[in-house]
């Protein structure tokens, strides 16, 4: 069986970085996911609304990163792509991250619309292990949708 962890090799710096769906199960609320919960006051109460789910997928050998945040379950997402690179030379965590966003908007009934979302990001690795990541935002967006110090966990999506 293969291991769900994937080394990345970034210049002197080795750290794992889990591959697959992750999804937040603690953190602040993003800005954007109150967009998801005026849904539930315009909805009559008799409509089943779906579970959103919030979430990252990394892929090392490409050096690729998707945020996902579902609006109305996976029907309805917000979506953001970019690369990344290792800051740090550790061998272990924490270790800081630089991320690239080159690609974001919604995505309806598995189509996309890029909305033209770009913008640096940064964040350090704080745990990362088979079921469970933590990642701590280490500067605040430039636009300030996201702050400083913001902790997240995140749970394997074989785990929920």
């Amino acid at each position: 069986r293969r291991s769900k962890h994937t080394r990345l090799d970034c210049g002197t710096s080795n750290v794992e970085i889990s591959t697959g769906a992750f999804y937040q199960v603690s953190g602040p609320e993003p800005p954007w996911q109150r967009a998801a919960a005026w849904a539930r006051g315009v909805v009559p109460p008799w409509v089943a609304l779906p579970r959103n789910r919030i979430g990252q997928r990394y892929d090392p050998s490409e050096r690729r990163v998707e945020n996902r945040a579902e609006l109305w379950g996976a029907a309805v997402a917000l979506f953001a792509t970019g690369s990344f690179e290792l800051l740090t030379s550790a061998a272990a965590t924490p270790v800081d991250v630089r991320v690239a966003v080159d690609g974001g908007g919604l995505e309806l009934g598995g189509r996309r619309w890029d909305f033209g979302i770009r913008g640096p990001g940064r964040f350090r690795v704080l745990y990362l292990g088979d079921t469970v990541r933590i990642f701590q935002t280490s500067a605040a967006s430039p636009d300030d949708w996201e702050t400083a110090g913001l902790l997240v966990v995140q749970l394997r999506e074989t785990a929920l």
